[in-house]
């Protein structure tokens, strides 16, 4: 889909814009992508310590760095990254798995919540610009269908809803191999989900959590601000808004790994959808994927390789 969008709107265009490049403009979408991830460090950091560990800062952006960078090679989000994270911190900062299982689940429930916010917004400003197109009522539909999931499955484990431990016990009955391990899953379950209610339940720490998250989203949107004005293009808040919402969309469909071409194939045609010309969506979704997928994965796969240097140093001592 982006190949078909990148060709038709006309490579020697796109290349034109990206050449002339405003380099302070971009640097500051840059600085945006690094204090977007930060925040997502301290959002972390708030149920890390309310679980009663100390884990330094610069290990966190680290863990999250590696985990993004799973995230983009796995096809369904969350599915990859996640676990690594929960691995790293297992491993590094000696975090016990059901502990770090919890806080990660918890700080994506503040990310659920503040990203279904946006989507809802984005949606009702697409109803005032016009019909929605039928690509983006198909996205819409399936976002529902995962989104409804997912509430589900955070409902289940925080009010011990017996659906999700029915869920368990089949995955435990059907695979022979994790069968004998039966009492050890289910009680790593039972602890891991008082884990995750006592991080939840504290209105102090999930409220912390909350306004990082809030900043997360906001320095994500100034991202295409700066990106837009480096290109010589004035972009409006309403605009950013819409788009980054069919982004959030994009990116909770399991399809390519890192939704790559379905990510940016979506985002051209819906800045396009609000007004910007072509030519200039282009090539400002592919400066954006430069910096938060090219070089998000070259940070994260360079330190997951250190990361792996050490442990098994370690291992070997």
């Amino acid at each position: 889909m982006a190949i078909a969008v990148f060709y038709f709107s006309g490579i020697e265009g796109i290349l034109n814009y990206i050449f002339n490049l405003n380099i302070f403009y971009y640097s500051l979408s840059i600085f945006c992508v690094f204090l977007t991830i930060l925040f997502w460090a301290f959002r972390w950091n708030v149920f890390i310590r309310q679980s009663g560990y100390k884990v330094p800062l610069l290990n966190l952006l680290g863990n999250l760095f590696v985990g993004i960078t799973i995230n983009n090679f796995t096809p369904v989000a969350k599915f990859g990254g996640e676990p690594i994270r929960i691995y790293l911190l297992y491993k590094k900062n000696h975090v016990q798995t059901r502990i770090g299982s919890a806080t990660v689940l918890a700080e994506l429930t503040v990310d659920f919540v503040v990203s279904l916010f946006l989507v809802i917004t984005s949606i009702l400003l697409i109803t005032i610009f016009g019909n929605t197109p039928i690509w983006l009522s198909f996205i819409l539909i399936l976002f529902l269908i995962l989104s409804f999931i997912g509430f589900s499955c955070i409902v289940g484990i925080y009010s011990s809803k017996k659906f999700i431990i029915r869920a368990i016990l089949w995955f435990i009955n059907k695979i022979k191999r994790v069968t004998p391990f039966r009492e050890k899953i289910m009680k790593w379950y039972n602890e891991f989900q008082k884990e995750f209610k006592k991080s939840i339940r504290n209105k102090n720490v999930f409220s912390i959590s909350l306004f990082f998250g809030i900043l997360m989203k906001i320095f994500d949107l100034l991202k295409f601000f700066f990106i837009f004005l480096a290109l010589g293009y004035q972009i409006d808040l309403i605009q950013i808004i819409i788009a980054m919402g069919i982004g959030i969309m994009l990116m909770s469909i399991p399809a390519t790994p890192g939704n790559l071409g379905i990510l940016e194939g979506g985002l051209i045609s819906a800045f396009v959808l609000i007004g910007i010309p072509l030519q200039i969506a282009a090539a400002a979704v592919f400066l954006e994927r430069i910096l938060w997928f090219w070089g998000v994965n070259i940070i994260g796969l360079s330190l997951g390789a250190f990361y792996g240097v050490k442990m098994f140093e370690k291992h070997s001592l």
